[in-house]
């Protein structure tokens, strides 16, 4: 299993400007939805419950909300690269600027927790980090991930 077998450059988005975490999260869903076979609103919603039971911010400017839904016939992951880092809460204070967004559907617990596995890795690696951060284009997001997915 590939985290590349889930992620599509049209579901990974370099933001310049966002106002709230929620926007961040409609803009990924939007393009998703159909990937996964539910609604932009029954994503958000499924997201924003799991996120009021207990964020889904791992530290290190880094966020991975996510929600397995009954009626999701697919998984998909998309990812927002923020320009302007977001003050949301988080365990050791750092403005979130990197967001992966997971969904799927609930009878694929296996997978789902596969890939959170694999992105809280890449994530937690010092210089893939900084290598995400300086991104200039989704296809230089695309390669470090293919790049951190092989380990």
């Amino acid at each position: 299993m590939h985290l590349l077998d889930y992620v599509s450059e049209d579901s990974v988005f370099l933001l310049d400007m966002t106002t709230t975490f929620e926007s961040i999260i409609d803009t990924v869903a939007r393009v998703i939805a159909p990937k996964v076979g539910c609604s932009t609103e029954s994503i958000t919603s499924a997201i924003k419950q799991r996120e009021q039971a207990s964020s889904t911010a791992i530290g290190l400017g880094c966020a991975v909300p996510h929600a397995a839904l009954p009626q999701a016939v697919h998984t998909a992951v998309g990812a927002a690269l923020l320009k302007k880092p977001l003050a949301i809460a988080t365990p050791d204070d750092i403005a979130v600027d990197i967001v992966f967004i997971l969904v799927g559907p609930s009878q694929e617990a296996r997978i789902h927790l596969k890939l959170l596995s694999k992105i809280a890795r890449i994530l937690h690696d010092d210089e893939t980090r900084a290598k995400i951060r300086s991104c200039q284009t989704v296809q230089e997001f695309i390669k470090i991930l293919e790049s951190g997915d092989a380990n």
